[in-house]
């Protein structure tokens, strides 16, 4: 008994690795790694559009119907207009605003990203009044992408860090 195990587990060994399987484990492999670097691509252009503004670069990777939930308006925002709406009101704060991509994370059409971001508050943000100080927050951003678009960002951007560094909230002793 144990002799027809090991038997069907060789065939099946010589079957998946030498035989038929192979091409299809190359073809998974090389859609794996395009992705892979497809995904860098998408995001190195991404980020470019979020330190930019560009209405250009958001038409060419916001699908129109595409859905925001934004932390910094408390809205939702829809399409390229609306997430260039939800940059207008960062750079608003902060003019100087700069966002670093720190990691990147993606399979097939979800790509996660962590983001540093800085900049000097010198306007008004979310009603508090600029202060001048300098800021350095995280984002972790998940985005889901079809036909090379974003159509869905989820985002956790690190608000209280945020409000604390302008001086909304006393330092911790």
């Amino acid at each position: 008994m144990t002799k027809g195990c090991y038997f069907d587990y060789m065939q099946l060994h010589k079957f998946y690795f030498q035989g038929m399987m192979r091409p299809l484990l190359q073809i998974k492999v090389w859609k794996f790694l395009m992705s892979q670097i497809g995904n860098h691509a998408f995001m190195q252009k991404f980020v470019e559009l979020l330190n930019s503004a560009s209405p250009k670069l958001a038409a060419e990777l916001i699908a129109p119907d595409a859905v925001f939930n934004s932390v910094i308006t408390g809205r939702e925002h829809t399409g390229p207009s609306g997430y260039l709406e939800i940059l207008a009101a960062l750079k608003a704060g902060f003019p100087d605003v700069r966002w670093e991509l720190q990691e990147l994370v993606g399979e097939g059409n979800v790509v996660a990203a962590r983001f540093n971001i800085s900049g000097t508050h010198l306007g008004e943000f979310q009603g508090i009044k600029p202060g001048g100080k300098e800021v350095r927050i995280s984002a972790m951003n998940l985005y889901r992408l079809k036909s090379g678009k974003v159509v869905k960002e989820f985002n956790q951007f690190d608000n209280l860090s945020l409000l604390w560094q302008i001086g909304v909230y006393p330092p911790m002793e």
